[in-house]
């Protein structure tokens, strides 16, 4: 009896102690969010009033205090994400995840992020300076005081934020939006594989004229393994990186198409579906700036929103940012290239990378070649007599990102907003604004390389011997499209081509499908005048335009198979509303994505994955031929007989069926959209078995499509789960500024013990919207937690 008493005992003892290492570590992770806090290095007291949302507004009386404030608040419910950012834009993750991710650590130092940001930093102007050092110290105060929950399970100490960190992280953000070098390297293997006529056919083709897709003389014969670095595949996989949809909505009218009189802006931007969000949403207040809106953890500046008079939004231009050079290597010099008429050295860089080893550390060197054209991107095997490098326009253009966004932050009007252009850079962004004073405007901001072969439609990877593939500057600004106050009062972009075959300069060739750019000027036209209301219903539309005319197609097939007619009297019925809820929408898409499937995956074979991956965001071939029963790809190559379009569609409907039955059961009353697409938001540390639990949100059912206005994409590879969404919503009327509309995607912490982790999550996804408190007797009548920092 003695031995159980003494053992309960210790037991007890035990778990008091254990209760006790809990909370203390627990009490490490959690911010002050309210009080009040002494801080060295402010001039003047700063207050900090934390919304019902979990907005903080920060009230400062100089800029030096406002954006270390902002360091400050920003590293309370974003520092893991932010050091995760920077440490993958630098190529520093084994340093806490090991060995699995060298590879990827390798591939960011190939691109040489960080070098190039402090190239960048470098020339920014003293202000500019000061306020990213401002920032970085007040990031770097919050570190003394607490740790984020991560560093704490993988065990390290993050380390001091520096104004380099914050162009780092942008610069992540560009290279991840850099799109085309997967299509160039796919169509050189469908090259290879199909030779010229049937590669074309592959590939997108928006010019207005036929017959423009242009092979370059002398890569035909290539012998190229055209694989990219394997980290960039790795970092597609784990950090959700190069999903190469980085597509959008904005648009905007004027007073003469708004019901309030005054302009109405929109913006949704979509990107990859993760917990915490790629937004934050932040109000900065002192004299000389007043804004609010979404800021990329980390970078100062908001990025989306509006300040006293002007609101902007931004889409994804789609411009080739990127080429792809075939280097024919020396025999006798694996270190040498050939340029025009001679051999020219490579540049030969050596790094380590540092692997953390259970509790100790080791380091692996490697090399990274350079041509003049950019780093080596493939995976040198022995005896090659061709490489790959990548010329990438960070490389080349004066970025000034951040100082453009800190004008933009204080414009008075559309007029001084059009001045970004002048500080566009790594980034290719439709910007659409409007003003309070009524007026409207459009512009495309960035640099786009003017390449000395003109506006040829250059798919593929060059020859980088030839010296005719180079670039010869940036397109001039004064060049760029752009417009103020069109007579039709109403701009709108949605990655669609945005110039005509006879602009002078080669923009891109990879756009996105024209339908849902179609759907909102179809919208827009529809009234007269459109109200906010109008706007909130537009972002949460969920019609197809390809739906129709797919359906219309399939529909028209004869079939003595009465599932299959079952199917298609639902279809017959439908409304193309791609809704979570619907029966008809679940049949359309699993038909859809086995009819892909039947029809190229004979011919393609080992390249189907790429063909799914690569060109999944564009016009998709079976567009281009669900109304031509002629077409060859109908027919399975792998079977003795030749199968008509008829066939492969019912034999696609079938598949359908028993894909829906295998995962829902017979019970029809089950089957809907939202049983097989979800929403899912999974946190880097959510992979690992158990910490899933803690980290992750989801699953829940999911609305839309690749082509709806309200978008969520999934992939083809692996059906049916949203990997990019509307990540960030933003609505706004100038006649009523103080009121604008926000909805992130997750919540303002990143903390998963937190009430505002995933507190947005449920509206998000049913687009119900929060304000943007601007106002202050708003904000002070919605206030959940103050927090006063005041000068020591």
């Amino acid at each position: 009896m003695r031995i159980i008493k003494y053992g309960l005992s210790a037991f007890i003892a035990l778990l008091i102690l254990l209760s006790v290492y809990l909370y203390l570590t627990f009490e490490k992770t959690q911010p002050t969010l309210q009080g009040k806090i002494e801080v060295p290095g402010l001039q003047s007291p700063v207050r900090i009033i934390r919304d019902i949302y979990g907005i903080p507004h920060i009230y400062a009386e100089n800029t030096h205090d406002l954006f270390f404030s902002q360091g400050y608040v920003t590293a309370q419910d974003r520092l893991w994400q932010m050091d995760l950012s920077r440490r993958a834009a630098r190529g520093s993750l084994s340093e806490i995840f090991g060995k699995d991710t060298v590879e990827m650590d390798y591939f960011f130092r190939v691109m040489g992020i960080r070098e190039i940001a402090e190239k960048i930093y470098n020339r920014l102007d003293n202000e500019s300076k000061s306020e990213l050092e401002a920032y970085s110290d007040g990031v770097n105060y919050y570190m003394k005081e607490k740790k984020p929950l991560e560093s704490l399970i993988l065990r390290y100490d993050i380390e001091p934020w520096s104004p380099v960190d914050s162009i780092t992280i942008l610069l992540l953000s560009a290279l991840d939006l850099t799109i085309n070098t997967d299509e160039e390297m796919f169509a050189m293997k469908a090259l290879k594989k199909f030779g010229e006529k049937m590669a074309s056919e592959l590939l997108p083709n928006y010019s207005e004229s036929k017959n423009t897709i242009i092979i370059p003389e002398g890569i035909k014969g290539s012998n190229l393994d055209f694989d990219a670095l394997d980290g960039y595949k790795i970092a597609r996989e784990k950090l959700r990186l190069f999903q190469n949809m980085g597509e959008s909505n904005n648009w905007v009218v004027d007073g003469a198409k708004s019901t309030t009189g005054k302009p109405i802006l929109a913006n949704d931007l979509h990107l990859r579906s993760q917990i915490p969000s790629v937004w934050y949403e932040v109000h900065l207040k002192a004299p000389g700036i007043n804004v609010i809106g979404a800021i990329f953890p980390g970078s100062p500046y908001v990025a989306i929103g509006h300040n006293e008079r002007v609101a902007w939004g931004f889409t994804d231009a789609m411009a080739d940012r990127a080429d792809l050079f075939i280097e024919r290597i020396n025999p006798a010099n694996p270190h040498q290239y050939w340029y025009i008429n001679h051999w020219e050295d490579m540049e030969t860089k050596s790094v380590e990378i540092r692997i953390r080893d259970k509790s100790s550390y080791r380091t692996v060197k490697r090399e990274i070649d350079y041509t003049r054209h950019g780093p080596v991107i493939n995976s040198s095997k022995v005896g090659t007599d061709e490489v790959l490098s990548m010329r990438w326009t960070a490389r080349g253009i004066e970025d000034k990102t951040l100082k453009g966004l800190s004008i933009l932050n204080r414009a008075r009007s559309v007029r001084e907003a059009k001045e970004e252009v002048k500080y566009g850079g790594v980034y290719t962004l439709n910007m659409v604004y409007a003003d309070v004073d009524g007026n409207i405007g459009y512009q495309l901001i960035g640099g786009i390389p003017i390449r000395e072969k003109g506006t040829s439609s250059l798919l593929f990877p060059v020859p980088g011997w030839s010296g005719e593939h180079e670039w010869n500057g940036f397109i001039p600004g004064v060049r760029l499209p752009g417009t103020i106050n069109p007579p039709n009062h109403f701009i709108a972009t949605a990655n669609n081509k945005i110039v005509g075959d006879d602009y002078p300069y080669l923009i891109s060739n990879t756009w996105a499908p024209p339908y849902r750019y179609e759907r909102i000027t179809s919208l827009l036209r529809e009234k007269e005048k459109l109200s906010v209301e109008d706007f909130k219903r537009m972002q949460a539309d969920v019609y197809s335009i390809p739906a129709r005319r797919f359906v219309g197609v399939i529909t028209k097939i004869s079939t003595d198979n009465p599932e299959v007619k079952w199917v298609l009297d639902r279809l017959s019925a439908w409304n193309f509303e791609v809704r979570g809820d619907s029966l008809p929408t679940l049949l359309y898409e699993t038909i859809r994505t086995n009819l892909i499937r039947n029809t190229f995956k004979d011919e393609l074979k080992e390249l189907y994955p790429d063909f799914l991956s690569t060109l999944g965001y564009n016009c998709n071939l079976i567009d281009r031929i669900i109304d031509d029963p002629n077409s060859h790809w109908w027919d399975n190559i792998d079977t003795p007989k030749r199968e008509s379009r008829d066939e492969i569609i019912t034999k696609s409907i079938e598949d359908a069926l028993g894909e829906i039955k295998g995962k829902l059961g017979e019970e029809r009353e089950t089957w809907t959209w939202g049983a097989f697409h979800k929403y899912q938001f999974i946190h880097p540390l959510g992979r690992v078995r158990f910490l899933d639990r803690i980290f992750n949100f989801g699953p829940i059912p999911a609305q839309g499509d690749r082509d709806t206005i309200n978008y969520s994409y999934f992939s083809y590879q692996n059906p049916y789960d949203t990997i990019v969404l509307p990540s960030y919503r933003f609505i706004c009327d100038l006649s009523d500024i103080n009121h604008a509309l926000g909805m992130n995607s997750t919540g303002q912490s990143g903390d998963p013990f937190s009430n505002r982790y995933a507190d947005m999550v449920e509206n998000w996804s049913r687009v119900k919207y929060h304000q943007l408190l601007f106002d202050d007797g708003d904000i002070k009548r919605n206030k959940w937690k103050e927090l006063d920092l005041n000068p020591m």
